[in-house]
Parts: C-alpha cells; structure tokens; sequence
C-alpha cells in the first residue's frame, strides 16, 4: 500500500516543475531577445527615409515605368519603393530567400554587389534583366562601383549631393573608362627637361 503524498511532497514537486519551466523560457528567450537587440541596432543604423529621396525621384521621372531596377542592397528595398512604386526591384527580401532558391544566382547576386565580377554589365543586364542600378554609397559598395565604371560600360546619371546613393545606366555600347590623370603630366614634363648640369656652361 503506497503512502499518500503528502502537501510537503506536492508542492516541492510543483515548484521543481514551475522552476524547470521558466529555465526552459528563459533559454528559448535569449536567442529572441539577441535577434530583437540585433534588429534594432540595424535599423538604428540604417540610412533615414530621406536619405534616397532625390535617387528614387530621378529613377521615377526618367527610367521608363515597369523597368527593373538592380539594387544593391536589399535592405535599401523599403526606402526605394516608398519613392517609387513604379517599377520592379532585383531584391527586397532577405537574401536567404534566394539562396534558398535559386544558390547560384544568390553567389551571383553576392559577387556582383560585393565587386568580386569584373564584367558586371552583361551579368545584370542578362541574368537579371536591369539597365539600371541602384546602390547606396557605402564602402561595402565601393569595389563594385569603380569596376562598373572602370569597365566604360556604365555611366553615372545621378549622384547624391549628400553622398547616400548612386544611379548608374550601362551603355548599349562600351565607352572609355575615365581619365587616371592627377595632373601630373607638367611635374614629369619637368624632370626631363635638361638642366644647368646637363647643359654645361656656354
């Protein structure tokens, strides 16, 4: 015959079951609380909704409606779609959605924006069917915009005055590549000029 349980036993068991189920929450809790501080931090960091304004106006009155527009960013997506609904952009989810479906396309995505392709141009045009780019100015970016222009396939048509973003076009045609030229020229003009030594005295 098994002994009652007594109001003692009852209640240390409750409070050992209670206890192990906040233990558990709490665990789960940490992980959600880490991503909620990590989202907030992003956002805090993130450009305002201005920031893009003047980009988005241009592309709105001066790129053909419906046309894609390739940007670089997909978190850039929220702040170009306020300004301008009408047209399409390459990315504005997270990127693992496209990772998921499509891994080759997602590394090209990734390649381009990052600066690691050479021939961007044919890549956004032909794979991903843009004439357009869209991309913040940040130095993330910043290998990916000077091959673009480097590679005389894209032209600059609009450029923030507040540095926040960039609208390139890629060419039908190839053009030259910008000037290298510092200014130089006249300061090597002169270390081959001859001097009193080379002269000597007349």
């Amino acid at each position: 015959h098994e002994r009652a349980e007594t109001a003692a036993q009852r209640n240390s068991r409750e409070f050992r079951q209670t206890a192990m189920s906040a233990i558990v929450i709490a665990i789960l809790c940490v992980p959600l609380f880490l991503n909620v501080y990590a989202t907030g931090e992003t956002i805090k960091s993130d450009e305002s909704p201005e920031a893009y304004r003047g980009g988005m106006e241009w592309i709105r009155k001066n790129v053909p409606r419906g046309e894609r527009i390739f940007n670089t960013d997909w978190d850039d997506f929220p702040k170009m779609f306020f300004y301008d609904t009408d047209h399409i952009y390459i990315s504005g989810l997270d990127p693992n959605y496209l990772l998921t479906q499509n891994p080759e396309l997602s590394k090209l995505y990734e390649n381009v924006t990052l600066g690691r392709e050479k021939d961007s141009a044919s890549i956004i045009r032909n794979r991903f069917g843009a004439r357009y780019v869209f991309t913040d100015n940040e130095s993330v970016h910043d290998d990916f915009y000077y091959n673009a222009i480097d590679s005389g396939w894209f032209e600059v048509v609009y450029e923030d005055k507040n540095d926040k973003c960039t609208v390139l076009r890629i060419r039908d045609e190839r053009g030259e590549p910008p000037s290298t030229d510092d200014g130089n020229d006249d300061n090597n003009d002169d270390t081959n000029a001859p001097t009193d030594d080379d002269t000597g005295d007349q």
